[in-house]
């Protein structure tokens, strides 16, 4: 079954029987009096507060269950989704999708303090990660008079105060301001019954759009170019993913096979990162090859040991001779694909048995080598066997053998973004089980569509491809 965006009434308004909109129970005390400083940062003469991570958890209670909170420009701002905790760096939550009382969706970043003034006291105002946020939430406003938060850009953003209660009631007609004396508890609506998500056909989508993105680059770089960003790409995760990337747009696939070993190739590489490289490496011949543009912009931190570009970097090195004595990256990933009886055969590309059994060895991680062949090898030789140009007889076997592999490969191990997706999603939808990485590729294609337009119909696949 298709999935189909359907148009629901806003929620009834919480009022004072029912549970706070932050999700804190009715055993305890009211928001914020239970909530304790755990320094003495702030003037004892004002309101005692709670901690940003206290207001982070009830951010995210709010979220899941789809409380309303008023903000200062009089609205009513129902949280449809609280969005994905953002880590240690930027915004505190990311992908977020909240509804104004008039029917206007924002869609970006949530950040989350104490009090209205931290956004300046934490140099937010002039930092450009925070120009996603499309809301400013704090435990309690400064006087109407106070500074509003701005971005980088000059825009302002509107604030949502966890301690304002909402003044509107829910009708069937969308809000309305209730009369200050009314005090008439108003009936729970039936809830809606719940759509099958078609996790199957959003999977296929993706598949496809993969496709014809490398497809692009088959056409601008060549073959071998177009999936050496790919995979480099695909070493990083989401945050250094585009360094990655660059680092193969730097020493694109022709310098890299001109390297006489693996650790010379790994050489040039970390140079061409900007990461660290020994003094005397650097001014040998390395030096000399022709890499262009500058090193990118890296993330820190890098988390796990695993993640760090480094370790990567060394493994990736140790595969490109391989991959050029069969003719090249594209070539090796042709003959993967053709000769592969089942899809977890197809990781042997990223993890040759020699590699494998040496430990003196870096290897790529069996997880990272199944996201890549997902991600990138199947669906770029999906795009080769579907280019108009160089038609084989064999091309058409060799597409249906990609989607084939593609369909039926185990599920990946589950990150952030997959168990984010199904909270996000169930708010609205019913998930069938997931059971193959193609479900997993819908299931991340749907959240990233429900928080950026809100969940259409299927959309077909782009002709020819």
């Amino acid at each position: 079954m298709s999935a189909v965006a359907v148009k629901r009434p806003p929620t009834f308004v919480l009022n004072e029987t029912k549970p706070p909109a932050y999700g804190i129970t009715e055993k305890r005390p009211a928001f914020p009096n239970i909530l304790k400083e755990s320094n003495h940062k702030y003037d004892p003469s004002k309101k005692t507060l709670g901690p940003e991570a206290i207001l982070h958890k009830a951010w995210r209670n709010a979220g899941l269950e789809r409380a309303q909170v008023r903000g200062r420009d009089g609205h009513t701002y129902k949280i449809v989704y609280g969005g994905k905790p953002g880590g240690s760096l930027g915004p505190d939550f990311t992908d977020a999708v909240v509804e104004r009382d008039d029917g206007v969706v924002f869609r970006g970043d949530i950040e989350i303090h104490v009090r209205e003034s931290d956004w300046r006291a934490h140099g937010h105002h002039a930092d450009t990660r925070y120009n996603g946020v499309v809301l400013h939430v704090v435990a309690l406003a400064s006087g109407s008079d106070s500074r509003q938060a701005v971005k980088a850009t000059g825009a302002t953003i509107p604030l949502l105060a966890l301690n304002w209660k909402s003044e509107s009631k829910r009708t069937s007609n969308g809000f309305e301001r209730a009369n200050e004396n009314s005090h008439q508890p108003q009936d729970d609506p039936a809830p809606l019954p719940k759509l099958l998500l078609d996790v199957s056909a959003a999977g296929l989508e993706r598949f496809h759009a993969q496709a014809a993105g490398i497809a692009l680059d088959i056409e601008a770089f060549g073959v071998d170019q177009a999936i050496w960003l790919g995979v480099l790409g695909a070493l990083g995760y989401p945050r250094n993913k585009r360094a990655f990337r660059a680092v193969g747009g730097r020493v694109d696939w022709l310098v890299a096979c001109k390297c006489q070993t693996a650790q010379e190739l790994e050489q040039l590489l970390l140079y061409a990162s900007g990461l660290h490289i020994d003094d005397d490496v650097e001014s040998s011949r390395i030096r000399r090859m022709p890499i262009r543009g500058s090193a990118p912009d890296w993330v820190r931190p890098w988390g796990r040991p695993a993640n760090a570009p480094h370790g990567r970097i060394k493994a990736i090195s140790e595969l490109v001779f391989t991959w050029s004595e069969q003719g090249g990256i594209a070539s090796a990933a042709e003959q993967m694909v053709k000769k592969s009886s089942k899809p977890k055969d197809l990781s042997i590309m990223f993890r040759p048995p020699e590699l494998v059994e040496n430990e003196n060895m870096a290897v790529i991680g069996a997880s990272r080598a199944a996201e890549i062949v997902v991600n990138v090898t199947l669906p770029a030789v999906f795009a080769m066997a579907t280019s108009p140009s160089d038609r084989r007889p064999e091309d058409t076997h060799l597409k249906n053998r990609a989607l084939q592999l593609y369909s039926a490969h185990p599920k990946l191990a589950t990150n952030s973004i997959t168990k984010e997706a199904v909270i996000a999603l169930g708010l609205d939808y019913e998930l069938p089980s997931i059971s193959s990485a193609r479900d997993q590729q819908g299931l991340i294609s749907l959240y990233r569509e429900m928080f950026r337009h809100g969940i259409r119909d299927r959309q077909p696949r782009l002709p020819g491809v």
